[in-house]
């Protein structure tokens, strides 16, 4: 199942810049997100509008182990 939102880590991972940036760009308003508790959760709509293009984080994410 597709992610709907992305943690800051996530977001900035899916960006290429530092996890700070993220924060900085929801504080200026140019990144909408929500909070949930104290997290901050940035939706996958957002990323790609900023970047113009559709956003994948499943091709880029390590391949979880595997049992028997």
């Amino acid at each position: 199942m597709r992610k709907l939102g992305l943690s800051v880590k996530e977001a900035a991972s899916a960006l290429g810049v530092h996890p700070n940036h993220i924060y900085r760009l929801v504080w200026r308003g140019e990144l909408r997100a929500a909070r949930l508790g104290a997290r901050l959760i940035i939706p996958r709509k957002e990323i790609e509008r900023l970047l113009g293009v559709p956003v994948d984080l499943e091709e880029d994410a390590p391949e979880a182990p595997r049992g028997r």
